[in-house]
């Protein structure tokens, strides 16, 4: 199986069904995300058009995601508050002053913390190389996983 296919397993598997778009949601939804800056074909892109990715069964310990794109979320509002390039995308809650950020044009993961800012556009913090690797951590249990 490829990365995309596990995904798509472990939400399969979820304790709830995963709502999957309308086509009109999923043209919307592509619409929003473009506007966002992400590319067309991104890991991020296929997930986020297809899925409507909230309330996921994920590993311990770890930030809630949420979907970016619905009306009342502001993505804008973390960036301008902590001070991050437009093409950073929070979608976790920002609760805690923290959360998980896509990076549009290399599409990697940011583990971040308020006060890390320089480290981030340093490029030290800890980060996943692709959505789809973050997103196999995410939704595996620390038991499902050997992380050494």
């Amino acid at each position: 199986m490829n990365q995309k296919e596990q995904i798509e397993y472990l939400l399969s598997q979820q304790s709830y069904t995963v709502p999957v778009r309308s086509d009109e949601d999923r043209k919307e939804a592509q619409k929003i995300i473009m506007e966002l800056g992400v590319r067309e074909g991104s890991q991020f892109y296929e997930l986020y058009s297809k899925y409507f990715m909230e309330s996921l069964d994920h590993r311990g310990g770890t930030s809630s995601i949420i979907d970016p794109l619905p009306d009342g979320f502001s993505y804008e509002y973390f960036q301008f508050a902590w001070g991050l390039p437009d093409n950073y995308i929070l979608f976790t809650t920002g609760e805690g002053e923290g959360g998980y950020l896509y990076e549009t044009q290399e599409e990697k993961v940011w583990d971040f913390n308020l006060g890390e800012r320089e480290q981030l556009l340093a490029g030290t913090l800890p980060h996943w190389n692709s959505f789809y690797d973050f997103m196999l951590w995410y939704l595996q249990s620390d038991k499902d996983v050997d992380d050494d």
